[in-house]
């Protein structure tokens, strides 16, 4: 939801100062999609995890905030070398910031590599997500 009214707030603003987004902006549904994949299998395995191991949320906030500075979301990917960028695409957020920068901004190369690349490793993240949480949700009375 905060997306949706930054994005609203953004067109607006857009609109205000004359500027005109690319015509890639009705691929940003299929980017929230993906995020939204990526998300919720994350979400499934850690509340998983966090449940069977108490001492999980003690680490858990680092490695949130390893996560947000692994992601290109202040720095672009063109300042990493070209030979080790292929690391920085192993975050599936790397290829959905950079296909939303070129969606909306116009000023990034859309890379579709990238986000193909994104797609497929949410898509696993997520089913090992839900199938994690399918096999671990019987033992939750009992352990919690």
């Amino acid at each position: 939801m905060d997306y949706f009214i930054a994005l609203i707030v953004l067109f607006l603003l857009m609109g205000w100062y004359g500027f005109i987004p690319t015509l890639l902006i009705p691929i940003l549904p299929v980017i929230i999609l993906g995020t939204m994949l990526f998300a919720t299998g994350l979400g499934c395995f850690l509340s998983s995890v966090y449940v069977k191991y108490r001492d999980v949320q003690f680490a858990l906030p680092f490695f949130i905030q390893l996560a947000m500075f692994a992601s290109p979301v202040i720095y672009p990917v063109s300042i990493i070398q070209e030979h080790l960028q292929w690391l920085l695409y192993m975050n599936p957020m790397t290829g959905f910031l950079d296909a939303d920068r070129a969606c909306t901004l116009g000023h990034v190369v859309f890379d579709w590599a990238g986000l193909f690349v994104a797609f497929g490793i949410s898509i696993m993240v997520f089913i090992v997500g839900a199938i994690y949480l399918k096999k671990t949700e019987y033992y939750f009375a009992d352990l919690i």
